[in-house]
């Protein structure tokens, strides 16, 4: 009798610890296009080659160094930069030509922004 009180009570307790919470769900995202193994690109340029270009060739083998091409723009930096907790949280006009971004943060780039105060470093 001892056993079958103790097996009663053991299948009790497993069902209480590892039943599923049915109220405890993230909520669902509506946007997740990054997650879709479906979409292959959005908004995505023609790809190419990983050379430089040059006007010519004459300049080409004029420039000491592929920096030298009018072509050539670097993205090394300080840029605006704003940390949200999660995609939805993300300011929605972003990319407007009227946005301000006067509130953000500045941080160097190339950098990680973990070591520059936001989010958490992993």
């Amino acid at each position: 009798m001892k056993k079958i009180v103790t097996a009663h009570f053991l299948c009790a307790f497993l069902f209480l610890v590892f039943r599923p919470n049915i109220h405890a769900q993230a909520p669902k995202w509506e946007n997740p296009e990054w997650e879709d193994p479906a979409i292959f690109q959005i908004n995505r340029e023609d790809p190419t080659a990983s050379f430089y270009r040059f006007a010519s060739v004459e300049v080409a083998l004029q420039n000491e160094s592929w920096e030298n091409s009018t072509f050539y723009q670097s993205l090394n930096g300080e840029w605006d930069f704003k940390y949200v907790p999660s995609v939805p949280d993300r300011p929605a006009s972003f990319f407007r030509t009227d946005f301000t971004a006067s509130d953000w943060s500045k941080i160097p780039v190339p950098s990680n922004w973990e070591l520059h105060g936001h989010g958490i470093p992993i």
